[in-house]
């Protein structure tokens, strides 16, 4: 009986489907290579290695032991070509090959965790059951071999069994406290001397050889996270002033070109950061959108002094010295805080206290609006001073410069109303002056005729004579005030036109000036007119 062929065609398709679903459900679920990382892995940090590496110099060191090595220059390399000494039976003890100059470049901000050393030793083989063992295997630090010894009591093998032999391990310090530069340092290496303990037997005395030695060095290196921040009014102190908001929310300046602080966290993660292990700078960027994390649409350059948000040296405290706390410093969760310091300019570290791993430190950045554009918002970041970016950005600082400067400057005019001979008259013009400039405005008064200020309409040289004191367009410059007339009768302080100089405030400001007037009984009648002109400016 045959089968239709529709039937059939059905029936492979169906079974095409399963294959394929069953090698997808393979690559997912199995121990395949995974087309998708599924599900996705959380990164961690991990130890890191550096070498083995060889060093560039043997010595001999007669700090240990007493018979000194032939050819200690030999250990550079696993070449067969050995460094030897002869040591007598049950009394020998050699000096120590100081090996040096292993060329490593471990980076400055990385936690030491171990160090490995390998020597290739093996002994003469005179002697059937052998006779030489370590006396001494020591780390060197500084071109000084150290104190913690880590030899073992295993005899040396014959040149046929040479291998290298270990000591230490990746979490081994040998006693001492490690910086990276003291590992990247060409004074650092490890030393070894041997003994001979045979007592009898064998001949008179035992060889001892070294083919070479080499170091591996485990260290994990810290993450950086920036954390928190808060932003201050400026203060002339080491300390900050107000509040301009919450922890991690977005700051408006008062005025334009205002000073003001940045307090930053940076969370250290995974290993320890030493003191001063890492160099980190600011940097700013016009706000595109948010200022997010992944940096969408912004361009970041470092702060300065010259740029628009700029770096602000304030009088009293010194870039670089330590901080003081504020209670409403940032925080970070429950993690302890570490101070740091006050920053004027870049870069920036953490020189006061190293920062263990899951703990942040705090720093204080001293900034200001340098003509950066108004109403505009701007972000900010730290990087390593090689511009890196770090690990994470939990947070991006922000900071909103305030409105462009305005002023608001209104005069009123008043007419004098008919003069009388002897009989004073005054004319009072109000001006009202409001800016929302930090640093105040500036008002000054002339008159627009050079000689007086009030001529006949009809005959310009006619005029009534001022007061000698007014000299057009001069100012003085005293603060906060207005001339005013001292007397009404024969005063000699007449006009009440001087320069006026305030503060800036956000309600209008009101200033009276009175002009006094009185005319002769010989004046010529007639319509007089003149104009003064009052100018209101914004202080720089």
């Amino acid at each position: 009986m045959s089968i239709p062929s529709l039937w059939i065609t059905k029936m492979r398709k169906t079974s095409k489907f399963l294959l394929i679903f069953i090698l997808i459900t393979g690559w997912i679920f199995s121990g395949w290579p995974q087309i998708f990382n599924f599900p996705p892995k959380i990164q961690q940090a991990r130890a890191a290695t550096a070498g083995p590496s060889f060093p560039t110099s043997g010595v001999n060191d007669s700090s240990i032991g007493a018979t000194a090595w032939t050819t200690p220059g030999n250990v550079t390399a696993t070449d067969n070509t050995r460094a030897n000494v002869s040591l007598a039976k049950n009394s020998g003890v050699s000096q120590a090959i100081k090996a040096t100059g292993f060329g490593f470049a471990i980076p400055a901000d990385a936690e030491i965790n171990g160090i490995t050393v390998e020597w290739e030793t093996s002994e003469g083989g005179l002697a059937a059951a052998g006779g030489i063992k370590d006396n001494a295997v020591r780390i060197v630090k500084a071109g000084t071999i150290g104190a913690t010894d880590n030899s073992n009591t295993t005899f040396w093998v014959a040149p046929a069994s040479e291998a290298f032999v270990s000591y230490g391990g990746v979490a081994d310090l040998w006693g001492e406290v490690w910086t990276a530069t003291d590992i990247n340092s060409a004074n650092f290496g490890a030393a070894i001397s041997a003994k001979n303990v045979k007592v009898s037997g064998g001949g008179a005395n035992e060889d001892a050889d070294v083919d070479s030695v080499r170091i591996t060095i485990t260290y994990t290196l810290p993450t950086y996270n920036q954390s928190a921040y808060r932003a201050f009014n400026n203060l002339d102190s080491t300390d900050v002033g107000t509040t301009l908001a919450a922890q991690d929310t977005a700051a408006t300046l008062g005025s334009t070109g205002a000073a003001f602080r940045l307090r930053m966290l940076l969370h250290i993660g995974a290993a320890q950061l030493g003191v001063s292990a890492q160099n980190f700078k600011l940097q700013f960027a016009q706000q595109s959108g948010t200022c997010d994390t992944a940096f969408v649409g912004e361009t970041y350059a470092d702060v300065t002094a010259a740029t628009v948000i700029a770096y602000n040296d304030n009088l009293t405290p010194a870039d670089g010295a330590t901080l003081t706390a504020n209670a409403s410093d940032p925080t970070h969760g429950a993690d302890t805080i570490v101070n740091q310091t006050y920053e004027e300019l870049n870069n920036f570290t953490n020189s006061v206290a190293a920062i263990p791993s899951a703990q942040d430190g705090k720093w204080d950045f001293s900034l200001k609006d340098n003509g950066a554009t108004a109403s505009t918002a701007y972000c900010l970041r730290a990087v390593k001073s090689d511009a890196t970016v770090l690990n994470t950005y939990t947070v991006i600082p922000q900071i909103t410069t305030a409105a462009a400067s305005s002023l608001t400057f209104v005069v009123s005019t008043d007419n004098f109303s008919t003069l009388t001979p002897g009989s004073p008259v005054f004319a009072t013009s109000t001006l009202s002056v409001d800016t929302n400039n930090s640093t105040g405005w500036n008002v000054t008064a002339s008159r627009d005729d050079a000689d007086t200020t009030m001529d006949l309409d009809t005959d310009a040289t006619v005029n009534i004579t001022d007061q000698t004191a007014w000299v057009p367009g001069a100012a003085t410059t005293t603060a906060g005030n207005a001339a005013r007339i001292s007397s009404l009768i024969n005063s000699g302080d007449v006009l009440a036109m001087r320069v006026m100089t305030a503060s800036g405030t956000v309600s209008a400001k009101l200033n009276t000036v009175l002009y006094y007037l009185d005319v002769p009984s010989t004046q010529r009648t007639g319509a007089y007119s003149g104009g003064i002109t009052y100018t209101a400016t914004m202080n720089p």
